[in-house]
C-alpha cells in the first residue's frame, strides 16, 4: 500500500489520534487516507463503506466545593434517617405484626406453633439480594424470619453494666420472645425476676442479675436469657413443656439459621441446660445444647486472652468487608461468669453421661477465676470460684485408672491406683485448708464437696484386679465414702422441699450418685466391711423412703399446677416418686428374702450340729428352696406396677446413666442400678 502511494508521486496521510474510521478502529490498526478516493487505503482495497467515527467531546469533571461536598453528604444522611423511620414504623403497625405471626393449625399443636412479635430500637435496611430469595418453604417455622444484618445502635451491655467484648456482627434483638397466649403482665414479670434472682441462682452461683435491675430494661437486652427465665420459674407443668419446645425453636432459628452471636444467647442456653428437668417430657438432648454452648464461648472468643497485637492483612476485616475494630476489650465479669459456668455444667455432664468431653481448662479461664477471687463483684464470685476449684479436682478423677473415661487402654501403663488417691487425698486436703470462712456453710458448697469426697474414695468399692488397694486405705475410703453419703443425704433432708424447683440439674445427679454409692455400701462383700452396720446408721429402704415423701409434697410446697386437670400436667416430681417408691418396693423384697436365706442356713448349720442326718431325716429343710437375694429382679413383681412407668427419657438419663464403677446394682432394667 506504501510503495502503490510512492508510485503515485504522492505521500500517504496517517489519520491522527482518535480520527480512524470505524472499520479500522474494530480491527484496531492503523487508518491510511487515501486521496481523491473518498475512504481509507483499507477500505478502498477491501472495498468496505469508510464512515469516519463519530466523536463526543469530553467534559472536563468539575472539581466539587467544600460546601457542596457537605450538601451531599447531608442529603444521603437524611436519606439513610427516611429509610430507618419507615422501616421501624412497617415493623410497629398490627397489620404487619399480624402477618408475621405463625398460625398454628390446631390447638393440639400449640407447642409447635408460637411466634413472637419483633420489635426493635432499629429496622434493618432492606438488602436486594435477600429480597428475591422464595422463603414460602420456610413457612413452616414458627418466627418472623428478618435478613441477618449488623447490629445498629449502641454497643451490648451485660446486666453489671460492662460492654461486652464480642465484634461479631449480630441482628437487633427482639423486645419479646414469649409467645402471645403466654404473655405475663408487669407484675408477674417482677415476681418471676425477683424469684429467680433471690432463689433459683443461690443453687447457680455463676448467674449475677443486680437487685436494682428493671425489668423492662433486662427483656430488651436479653430477651431469649428472659424466655429461660420465665420456663424455668413457670408453675404449671404444661407451661414449662409448651415454653420449653419454643425455646428450642427459637435457639435454632437465631443460632444456627441467623447466625446470631450474643451473650444474651449463651446466658439463655446455660440456663435452659442447668434447669433441664423443666423440660423433662422431652427427649434430653444435653450433650448436643453443651456442644452448642461450647460454639458459642468459640465463636465470642471467651475462652482465650484478647490479643495483644491488631490482625494484619485480610484477618483485619470481616466477610462484608468493613474494618474490624483494632483491638477487642477485656472480658467483663459477666463473660468471665459464663465461661466458668459453662466449664461446671460439662463437667458435670461429662463426669456422669461419660458423652463428652469437658470445656478445656485454659490459662485465661484459670486467671478469669483468680480475678474473681480476688476482686469480688458480689458475694457469690467466691462461692463460684470454689465449686469450679472442686470440679477441677474432679476432673482429674478421670485421668484414674480405674475411671479411664478416655478409652485409650493406657491404664496398664498408668501408675497404681494407690498413687492416684493418694494425690487425689492430697489435693482435697490442701483445698480445705484454703476454704474462706464466708464459704464453709453454704448449702450449695457443701453439696458438691461431699459429692467430690464420694467421687474420690468410691473407687474402694470397685473389685477390679487393676485397683489393688492395701485393706486399710481400703476400709479408709469405704468410711468415707459413707461419711460424705450420709453427710449428702443429711444436708439434703434439711433443706425446704420448695427448693426442689430451685434444683440445678447436677444436683439430681449428685442425689443418683448418692443413692447407687448407698446400695453398694449396703451390699459390699469384704472382711473388713460390716454391711449391717451401716444398714443400721443409714438404711437404705429409709432414705428411699424419706425421698418419696419429700418429693411428693414438692408438689404443695411449691404450688405447681394449682388446680390443673389436664394430663400433660403431671409433675417431675410426682411421677419420679413412684419410681422411686418401686425401688423401695424391690430393696425391702431383697432384704426379705437375704434375712430369710440366713435364717434358714443358721437353722440348717444348728440341725446339723446336733448330728441328724439332713439327706436321710427331715428332709424338709433341705428341700425348701432357698431365695436368692442377688438373683431377684424387678420383673418378679412389675407386672401389676407396668412396665411403661419406666419407659422416660429424663429419668433413664439421669437415674440410668450415672457412675457405678466396679459392680453394679441388681436392680430394673432401664435404670441400670
Amino acid at each position: 500500500m506504501e510503495e502503490s502511494s510512492m508510485k503515485d508521486g504522492t505521500t500517504p496521510k496517517i489519520s491522527k489520534h482518535g480520527k480512524a474510521c470505524v472499520n479500522c478502529a474494530k480491527a484496531k490498526v492503523k487508518c491510511v487516507e487515501k486521496n481523491g478516493v473518498g475512504a481509507c487505503e483499507r477500505c478502498h482495497r477491501l472495498n468496505k463503506n469508510c464512515q469516519p467515527i463519530t466523536r463526543i467531546e469530553r467534559r472536563k469533571p468539575v472539581k466539587k466545593t467544600t460546601a457542596a461536598k457537605t450538601a451531599e453528604l447531608e442529603r444521603k444522611l437524611d436519606g439513610l434517617v427516611s429509610l430507618l423511620t419507615a422501616a421501624t414504623q412497617g415493623q410497629s403497625t398490627p397489620s404487619s405484626t399480624a402477618s408475621d405471626r405463625a398460625v398454628s393449625p390446631a390447638p393440639q399443636d400449640i407447642a409447635q406453633g408460637f411466634s413472637y412479635q419483633t420489635g426493635s430500637d432499629f429496622g434493618n435496611i432492606p438488602m436486594r439480594g435477600l429480597g428475591a430469595i422464595d422463603v414460602s418453604p420456610l413457612s413452616s417455622i414458627p418466627i418472623h424470619f428478618t435478613p441477618p444484618g449488623p447490629a445498629i445502635g449502641p454497643p451490648h451491655r451485660d446486666p453489671s453494666g460492662h460492654h461486652s467484648s464480642t465484634q461479631i456482627p449480630t441482628e437487633s434483638s427482639p423486645i419479646s420472645l414469649t409467645p402471645p397466649e403466654l404473655e405475663l403482665s408487669p407484675t408477674e414479670e417482677e415476681n418471676i425476676l425477683y424469684h429467680f434472682r433471690t432463689n433459683s441462682i443461690k443453687y447457680l452461683p455463676f448467674i449475677f442479675i443486680p437487685p436494682n435491675t428493671n425489668i423492662h430494661d433486662f427483656k430488651k437486652e436479653n430477651p431469649f436469657w428472659w424466655l429461660a427465665i420465665v420456663m424455668t420459674t413457670a408453675k404449671r407443668t404444661s407451661t414449662r413443656i409448651t415454653l420449653g419446645t419454643h425455646i428450642r425453636q427459637v435457639l435454632s432459628h437465631r443460632l444456627i439459621g441467623m447466625g446470631e452471636r450474643n451473650l444474651d444467647l449463651l446466658w439463655g442456653l446455660l440456663t435452659y441446660i442447668a434447669w433441664s428437668q423443666c423440660h423433662f417430657h422431652q427427649r434430653p438432648v444435653w450433650s448436643s445444647l453443651i456442644q452448642l454452648a461450647m460454639g458459642l464461648v468459640y465463636d465470642l472468643g471467651l475462652n482465650k486472652a484478647p490479643p495483644k497485637e491488631t490482625p494484619t492483612f485480610l484477618l483485619n476485616f470481616d466477610a462484608r468487608g468493613c474494618p474490624k475494630s483494632a483491638l477487642r476489650p477485656a472480658g467483663s465479669y459477666q463473660e468471665k461468669r459464663a465461661l466458668l459456668c459453662l466449664y461446671s455444667l460439662s463437667s458435670s455432664f461429662s463426669l456422669y453421661f461419660q458423652k463428652i468431653d469437658t470445656l478445656r481448662w485454659t490459662p485465661y479461664a484459670d486467671a478469669s477465676a483468680k480475678i474473681l477471687s480476688k476482686n469480688p463483684e458480689f458475694a457469690r464470685d467466691t462461692l463460684m470460684v470454689q465449686i469450679v476449684r472442686l470440679q477441677l479436682i474432679q476432673e482429674r478423677v478421670k485421668d484414674a485408672p480405674w475411671l479411664d473415661t478416655a478409652g485409650d487402654g493406657n491404664a496398664a501403663f498408668k501408675a497404681p491406683a494407690l498413687f492416684y488417691l493418694k494425690a487425689l487425698k492430697s489435693q482435697m486436703e490442701t483445698f480445705k485448708q484454703q476454704i474462706p470462712d464466708e464459704v464453709c456453710e453454704n448449702d450449695t458448697f457443701l453439696l458438691y464437696l461431699y459429692n467430690t469426697e464420694l467421687t474420690i474414695h468410691e473407687v474402694a468399692l470397685s473389685k477390679e484386679a487393676i485397683v489393688d488397694l492395701p485393706d486399710s486405705q481400703r476400709l479408709e475410703s469405704l468410711c468415707i465414702c459413707f461419711q460424705a453419703v450420709k453427710s449428702w443425704f443429711d444436708l439434703y433432708f434439711s433443706l425446704p422441699c420448695k427448693d426442689h424447683i430451685s434444683f440445678i440439674f447436677p444436683i439430681y445427679m449428685h442425689i443418683s450418685h448418692c443413692m447407687v454409692a448407698l446400695y453398694r455400701l449396703s451390699v459390699f462383700e469384704d472382711p473388713q466391711w460390716d454391711v449391717h452396720l451401716v444398714r443400721q446408721q443409714l438404711d437404705l429402704s429409709h432414705v428411699l423412703g424419706k425421698i418419696v415423701k419429700t418429693w411428693e409434697n414438692v408438689k404443695s410446697e411449691a404450688g405447681l399446677d394449682v388446680g390443673a386437670t389436664g394430663t400433660d400436667d403431671v409433675d417431675l416430681y410426682t411421677s419420679n416418686a413412684k419410681r422411686i417408691a418401686l425401688l423401695k418396693k424391690w430393696w425391702d423384697a431383697k432384704v426379705v428374702a437375704e434375712t430369710s436365706r440366713n435364717a434358714s442356713s443358721e437353722k440348717f448349720q444348728s440341725v446339723g450340729g446336733n448330728g441328724s442326718d439332713n439327706a436321710n431325716g427331715d428332709g424338709n429343710l433341705s428341700a425348701e428352696p432357698i431365695p436368692q437375694a442377688q438373683g431377684l429382679e424387678f420383673s418378679n413383681f412389675s407386672m401389676d406396677m407396668g412396665s411403661e412407668i419406666w419407659d422416660d427419657g429424663w429419668w433413664q438419663d439421669a437415674f440410668g446413666t450415672c457412675v457405678s464403677q466396679g459392680d453394679h446394682m441388681s436392680a430394673p432394667p432401664p435404670t441400670h442400678f
